[in-house]
């Protein structure tokens, strides 16, 4: 029996099942929990369930498995569908949004001809929709902007407006290099990498409202230290002293420079997490094995170690910061949702290939980044004995009880041989 679907004839058995090779776009965006322990692959492509999906913006909504074979809806947000688009999307760095605000003579309309699309689309583009690479070359025209500036377009229109100061690479790059991340090679030239991440890193900064055109030290001194990482019995107990009273309370023991600014202390901590992240990553998580299968998710977690070290820094930094404080707060709520979703789908790839799930992996998103760096040592082990076994392998527990036996071996080995020693002098 021939049932007739899409294009081309297949069987009935062959319609019942959803198949990755057909539908890869499909099972990638099948969300990783909300749906339970059900697969796509388990549904026949006609299903008319409706079920949780998942983009790779994290945008998250709920369509009918027919609706999604038969080509139909993709993701609302993406396709500006959705008004209620999260502020990171509406930001201010929109790029059809400067073109209007900054060309005038450039009309909706005028960019929809130029652009070769309609004029619906335009719109969906200003509320966050991605743009094809062929319109935004053509976008990037029009805003007076290099091609080059492709790869990080927000941080073009930063440039452009002159929220970024001249010395940007530099600033970070001292920064970086404090905490053993290095901008330049062996050859003396910056790493495209690298620069791509400083990149990121302002634009995260400005989306979550933090001024960072603000006054700043350069070269940056963060040798001193800030009076918010000072205790309470540093400051005398006065933790809602001023930026000033902290300064005067502490000159004691501590000595500022100047011109010193809350930027300066914000940025430290956070290329410090930034750094610690990196290097966890680096040691526990990164997988040659997911690489070679290219799991997309890897690179994913990597790139979210921007957000994540913001996310680790308290609310107090930003406001000296001249932050707004609802602002960071929805950040840090929203970021916390976003680094769940991905652990769980980077457990779902491991799962796949049959690599083994640890901690580390959460403790990636809910450790503070210093905590990540610490080497448990023996004093530690002995002080909690009943915890020991989270620190260790199989193999390792099992080395450690060999050892706790020729311990006590040992003991009364020489227990006995005291015995010996004492009866042979009494005699």
């Amino acid at each position: 029996m021939k049932i007739k679907y899409s294009t081309h004839n297949v069987t009935k058995k062959e319609v019942m099942k959803i198949s990755k090779t057909k539908f890869p776009h499909l099972i990638k965006e099948w969300h990783p929990y909300k749906n339970g322990d059900e697969v796509l692959e388990d549904f026949s492509h006609g299903s008319k369930r409706k079920v949780w999906w998942q983009c790779e913006n994290n945008h998250q909504w709920n369509a009918s498995i027919v609706n999604r074979t038969n080509g139909g809806t993709g993701c609302p947000t993406c396709a500006g569908k959705n008004q209620r688009i999260e502020q990171l999307d509406r930001s201010d760095l929109n790029l059809i949004r400067y073109i209007l605000e900054n060309k005038p003579a450039l009309k909706p309309a005028d960019i929809a001809k130029i652009t070769e699309v309609s004029l619906p689309t335009v719109s969906r583009w200003k509320f966050g929709a991605p743009i094809p690479e062929k319109s935004m070359k053509k976008l990037l025209k029009m805003a007076g902007l290099n091609i080059l500036d492709l790869e990080n377009t927000d941080f073009a229109i930063l440039i452009k407006t002159g929220k970024v100061d001249n010395n940007w690479l530099e600033y970070m790059e001292f920064l970086l290099a404090k905490f053993g991340i290095e901008v330049k090679n062996k050859k003396g030239e910056n790493d495209s990498k690298i620069v791509s991440e400083i990149k990121k890193m302002y634009v995260t900064l400005n989306r979550i409202g933090v001024p960072i055109d603000q006054a700043k030290t350069f070269p940056p001194r963060i040798d001193e230290i800030w009076p918010s990482d000072q205790t309470e019995h540093e400051v005398n107990n006065d933790p809602d002293a001023t930026i000033e009273e902290s300064q005067i309370l502490s000159s004691k023991n501590i000595s500022f420079q100047k011109n010193y600014t809350a930027f300066d202390s914000l940025a430290s901590k956070f290329i410090e997490n930034y750094a610690n992240l990196i290097k966890f990553y680096n040691e526990k998580i990164w997988s040659k094995k997911m690489e070679d299968h290219q799991k997309i998710s890897q690179v994913v977690l990597k790139q979210y170690a921007i957000k994540i070290a913001l996310s680790h820094i308290n609310i107090k930094d930003y406001e000296l910061a001249n932050s707004d404080r609802p602002e960071v707060l929805n950040f840090f709520h929203r970021t916390k949702i976003e680094a769940i979703n991905m652990i769980n789908e980077f457990c779902l790839n491991l799962k796949e290939i049959n690599e083994p799930i640890n901690f580390d992996y959460f403790d990636f998103i809910n450790k503070h980044p210093n905590d990540l760096k610490t080497v448990i040592s023996i004093i530690d082990i002995e002080d909690e004995k009943e915890t020991i076994n989270k620190y260790l392998s199989f193999g390792e527990r099992a080395i450690l009880d060999g050892i706790e036996k020729n311990k006590e071996k040992l003991e009364k080995n020489n227990e006995l041989l005291n015995i010996i020693l004492m009866r042979l002098d009494n005699q």
